[in-house]
């Protein structure tokens, strides 16, 4: 798994955000419960005292022992009292002990090394939202897959239905997300408008997310503007754009062939390919071209790398989005 920098950035943001949250909460409920009963203030403050009590009676040197046992019997009778003043005015004894969000972290937002899931979740919940775009087309849920959309009628040259290749089509959608990342495997979605291919892409994100994997959606448009942006690092925040196409566990490439094409483009477009199939990170296209269409657009490598190297799925039949006026996310 990897973090996506720029989800990663805002993640840390809001976790930070949240802490400095809770401890405002605390210090405004203390100060509140200590203006109502002024003896608690007091109290805090001789237990601060006798708490640097101790550390001088370390450093002073002899045996501190009776020392310390003097202060830590004071420190009882104080937080007794403590306690009594609270449980009077119908609150918690540990009213004014702040607490942890996470118990299990300590609030650092890691468990030794690995992050806890308290983080965990503030970096999905932001890498969701990073997939706004894509889940503002394709709310991208497999239980809203609809499969009576499509035809039941046979077609003559594919020898099958629509309804039926899609379910096929469907089913190897949801074994790819449960078994993400697998082998690394590519997919390429190609067909005509209006069939399903970015609503599946974005079913495929969304369980990837829950798994706390990384993933960057990009319209082959925008995907050629940070490419010719981050050209000679002209651009720098084209250029962390396209570090995280490098970088995410998956990539999702929307409408591939509606973006401008130039040579630099064509040739940053196969080195993208070619780094993530060389470090096995995945990437799923969506298209209306074919092989040829892609060959003949950009060149024989890329057409050649996707042809041996992703599993493609040529959607067929009739448009659904007229069938479904209420399911416009489909494309």
């Amino acid at each position: 798994m990897s973090f996506d920098v720029k989800v990663l950035r805002r993640a840390m943001d809001t976790y930070s955000q949240n802490k400095r949250e809770h401890d405002r909460r605390f210090e405004q409920r203390r100060a509140e419960v200590i203006a109502r009963i002024p003896e608690l203030g007091a109290i805090e403050r001789e237990l601060n005292v006798l708490g640097l009590a101790i550390a001088g009676a370390v450093v002073a040197g002899g045996d501190p022992t009776a020392k310390i046992q003097e202060i830590k019997h004071k420190s009882a009778a104080l937080r007794k009292r403590q306690a009594e003043l609270l449980t009077a005015a119908g609150l918690p004894e540990d009213y004014l002990i702040q607490k942890d969000l996470c118990p299990h972290c300590g609030d650092t937002g890691y468990v030794g090394s690995q992050p806890c899931e308290c983080f965990l979740a503030i970096y999905r919940s932001e890498q969701t939202k990073e997939l706004s775009s894509l889940f503002r087309i394709a709310p991208g849920r497999f239980a809203d897959f609809d499969l009576s959309l499509y035809s039941a009628e046979v077609d003559p040259h594919f020898q099958m239905s629509q309804r039926d290749y899609m379910q096929y089509v469907y089913d190897c959608c949801v074994r790819y997300a449960r078994e993400f990342p697998g082998q690394g495997d590519n997919l390429l979605l190609t067909g005509s408008c209006g069939l399903g291919k970015t609503f599946l892409s974005a079913c495929i994100a969304r369980e990837v997310v829950k798994k706390n994997f990384s993933v960057v959606y990009e319209t082959a448009f925008s995907l050629a503007g940070t490419m010719e942006g981050a050209r000679f690092d002209r651009d720098e925040d084209a250029s962390e754009s396209l570090s995280r196409y490098y970088k995410c566990d998956l990539l999702i490439i929307d409408d591939l062939g509606t973006e401008m094409t130039t040579n630099y483009v064509v040739a940053a477009l196969f080195d993208l390919l070619n780094s993530r199939l060389n470090e096995r990170k995945p990437v799923i296209i969506n298209t209306n071209l074919t092989l040829d269409d892609i060959s003949s657009r950009y060149n024989g490598q890329i057409a050649s790398r996707i042809e041996s190297e992703y599993k493609i799925f040529y959607l067929f039949g009739p448009s659904v989005r007229k069938s479904a006026r209420k399911r416009t996310h489909f494309d």
